[in-house]
């Protein structure tokens, strides 16, 4: 099983966490999902990486937006 960590932005409370969590977890090939609205940090456990397109898919349209977390601390590295 693999383990990636991404970047979610758009999230405020316990509620988005939820809604985040079990957006994903309707994902075929996911099993675990654990979301911090503090850190912006999104962890799932699955069979394959999915396609970060179908993960933005699944919660664009509640407002949030999912990319690889390499690619943010990278942003912030003046």
């Amino acid at each position: 099983m693999k383990k990636l960590k991404l970047h979610i932005t758009g999230m405020h409370c316990a509620s988005c966490e939820v809604r985040i969590e079990s957006k994903f977890k309707q994902i075929p090939g996911i099993h675990k999902v654990s979301v911090n609205s503090t850190s912006g940090k999104a962890k799932i456990w699955c069979e394959k990486e999915p396609d970060l397109e179908l993960l933005n898919a699944a919660i664009r349209e509640d407002g949030y937006s999912v990319s690889d977390w390499n690619d943010q601390t990278t942003k912030q590295v003046p």
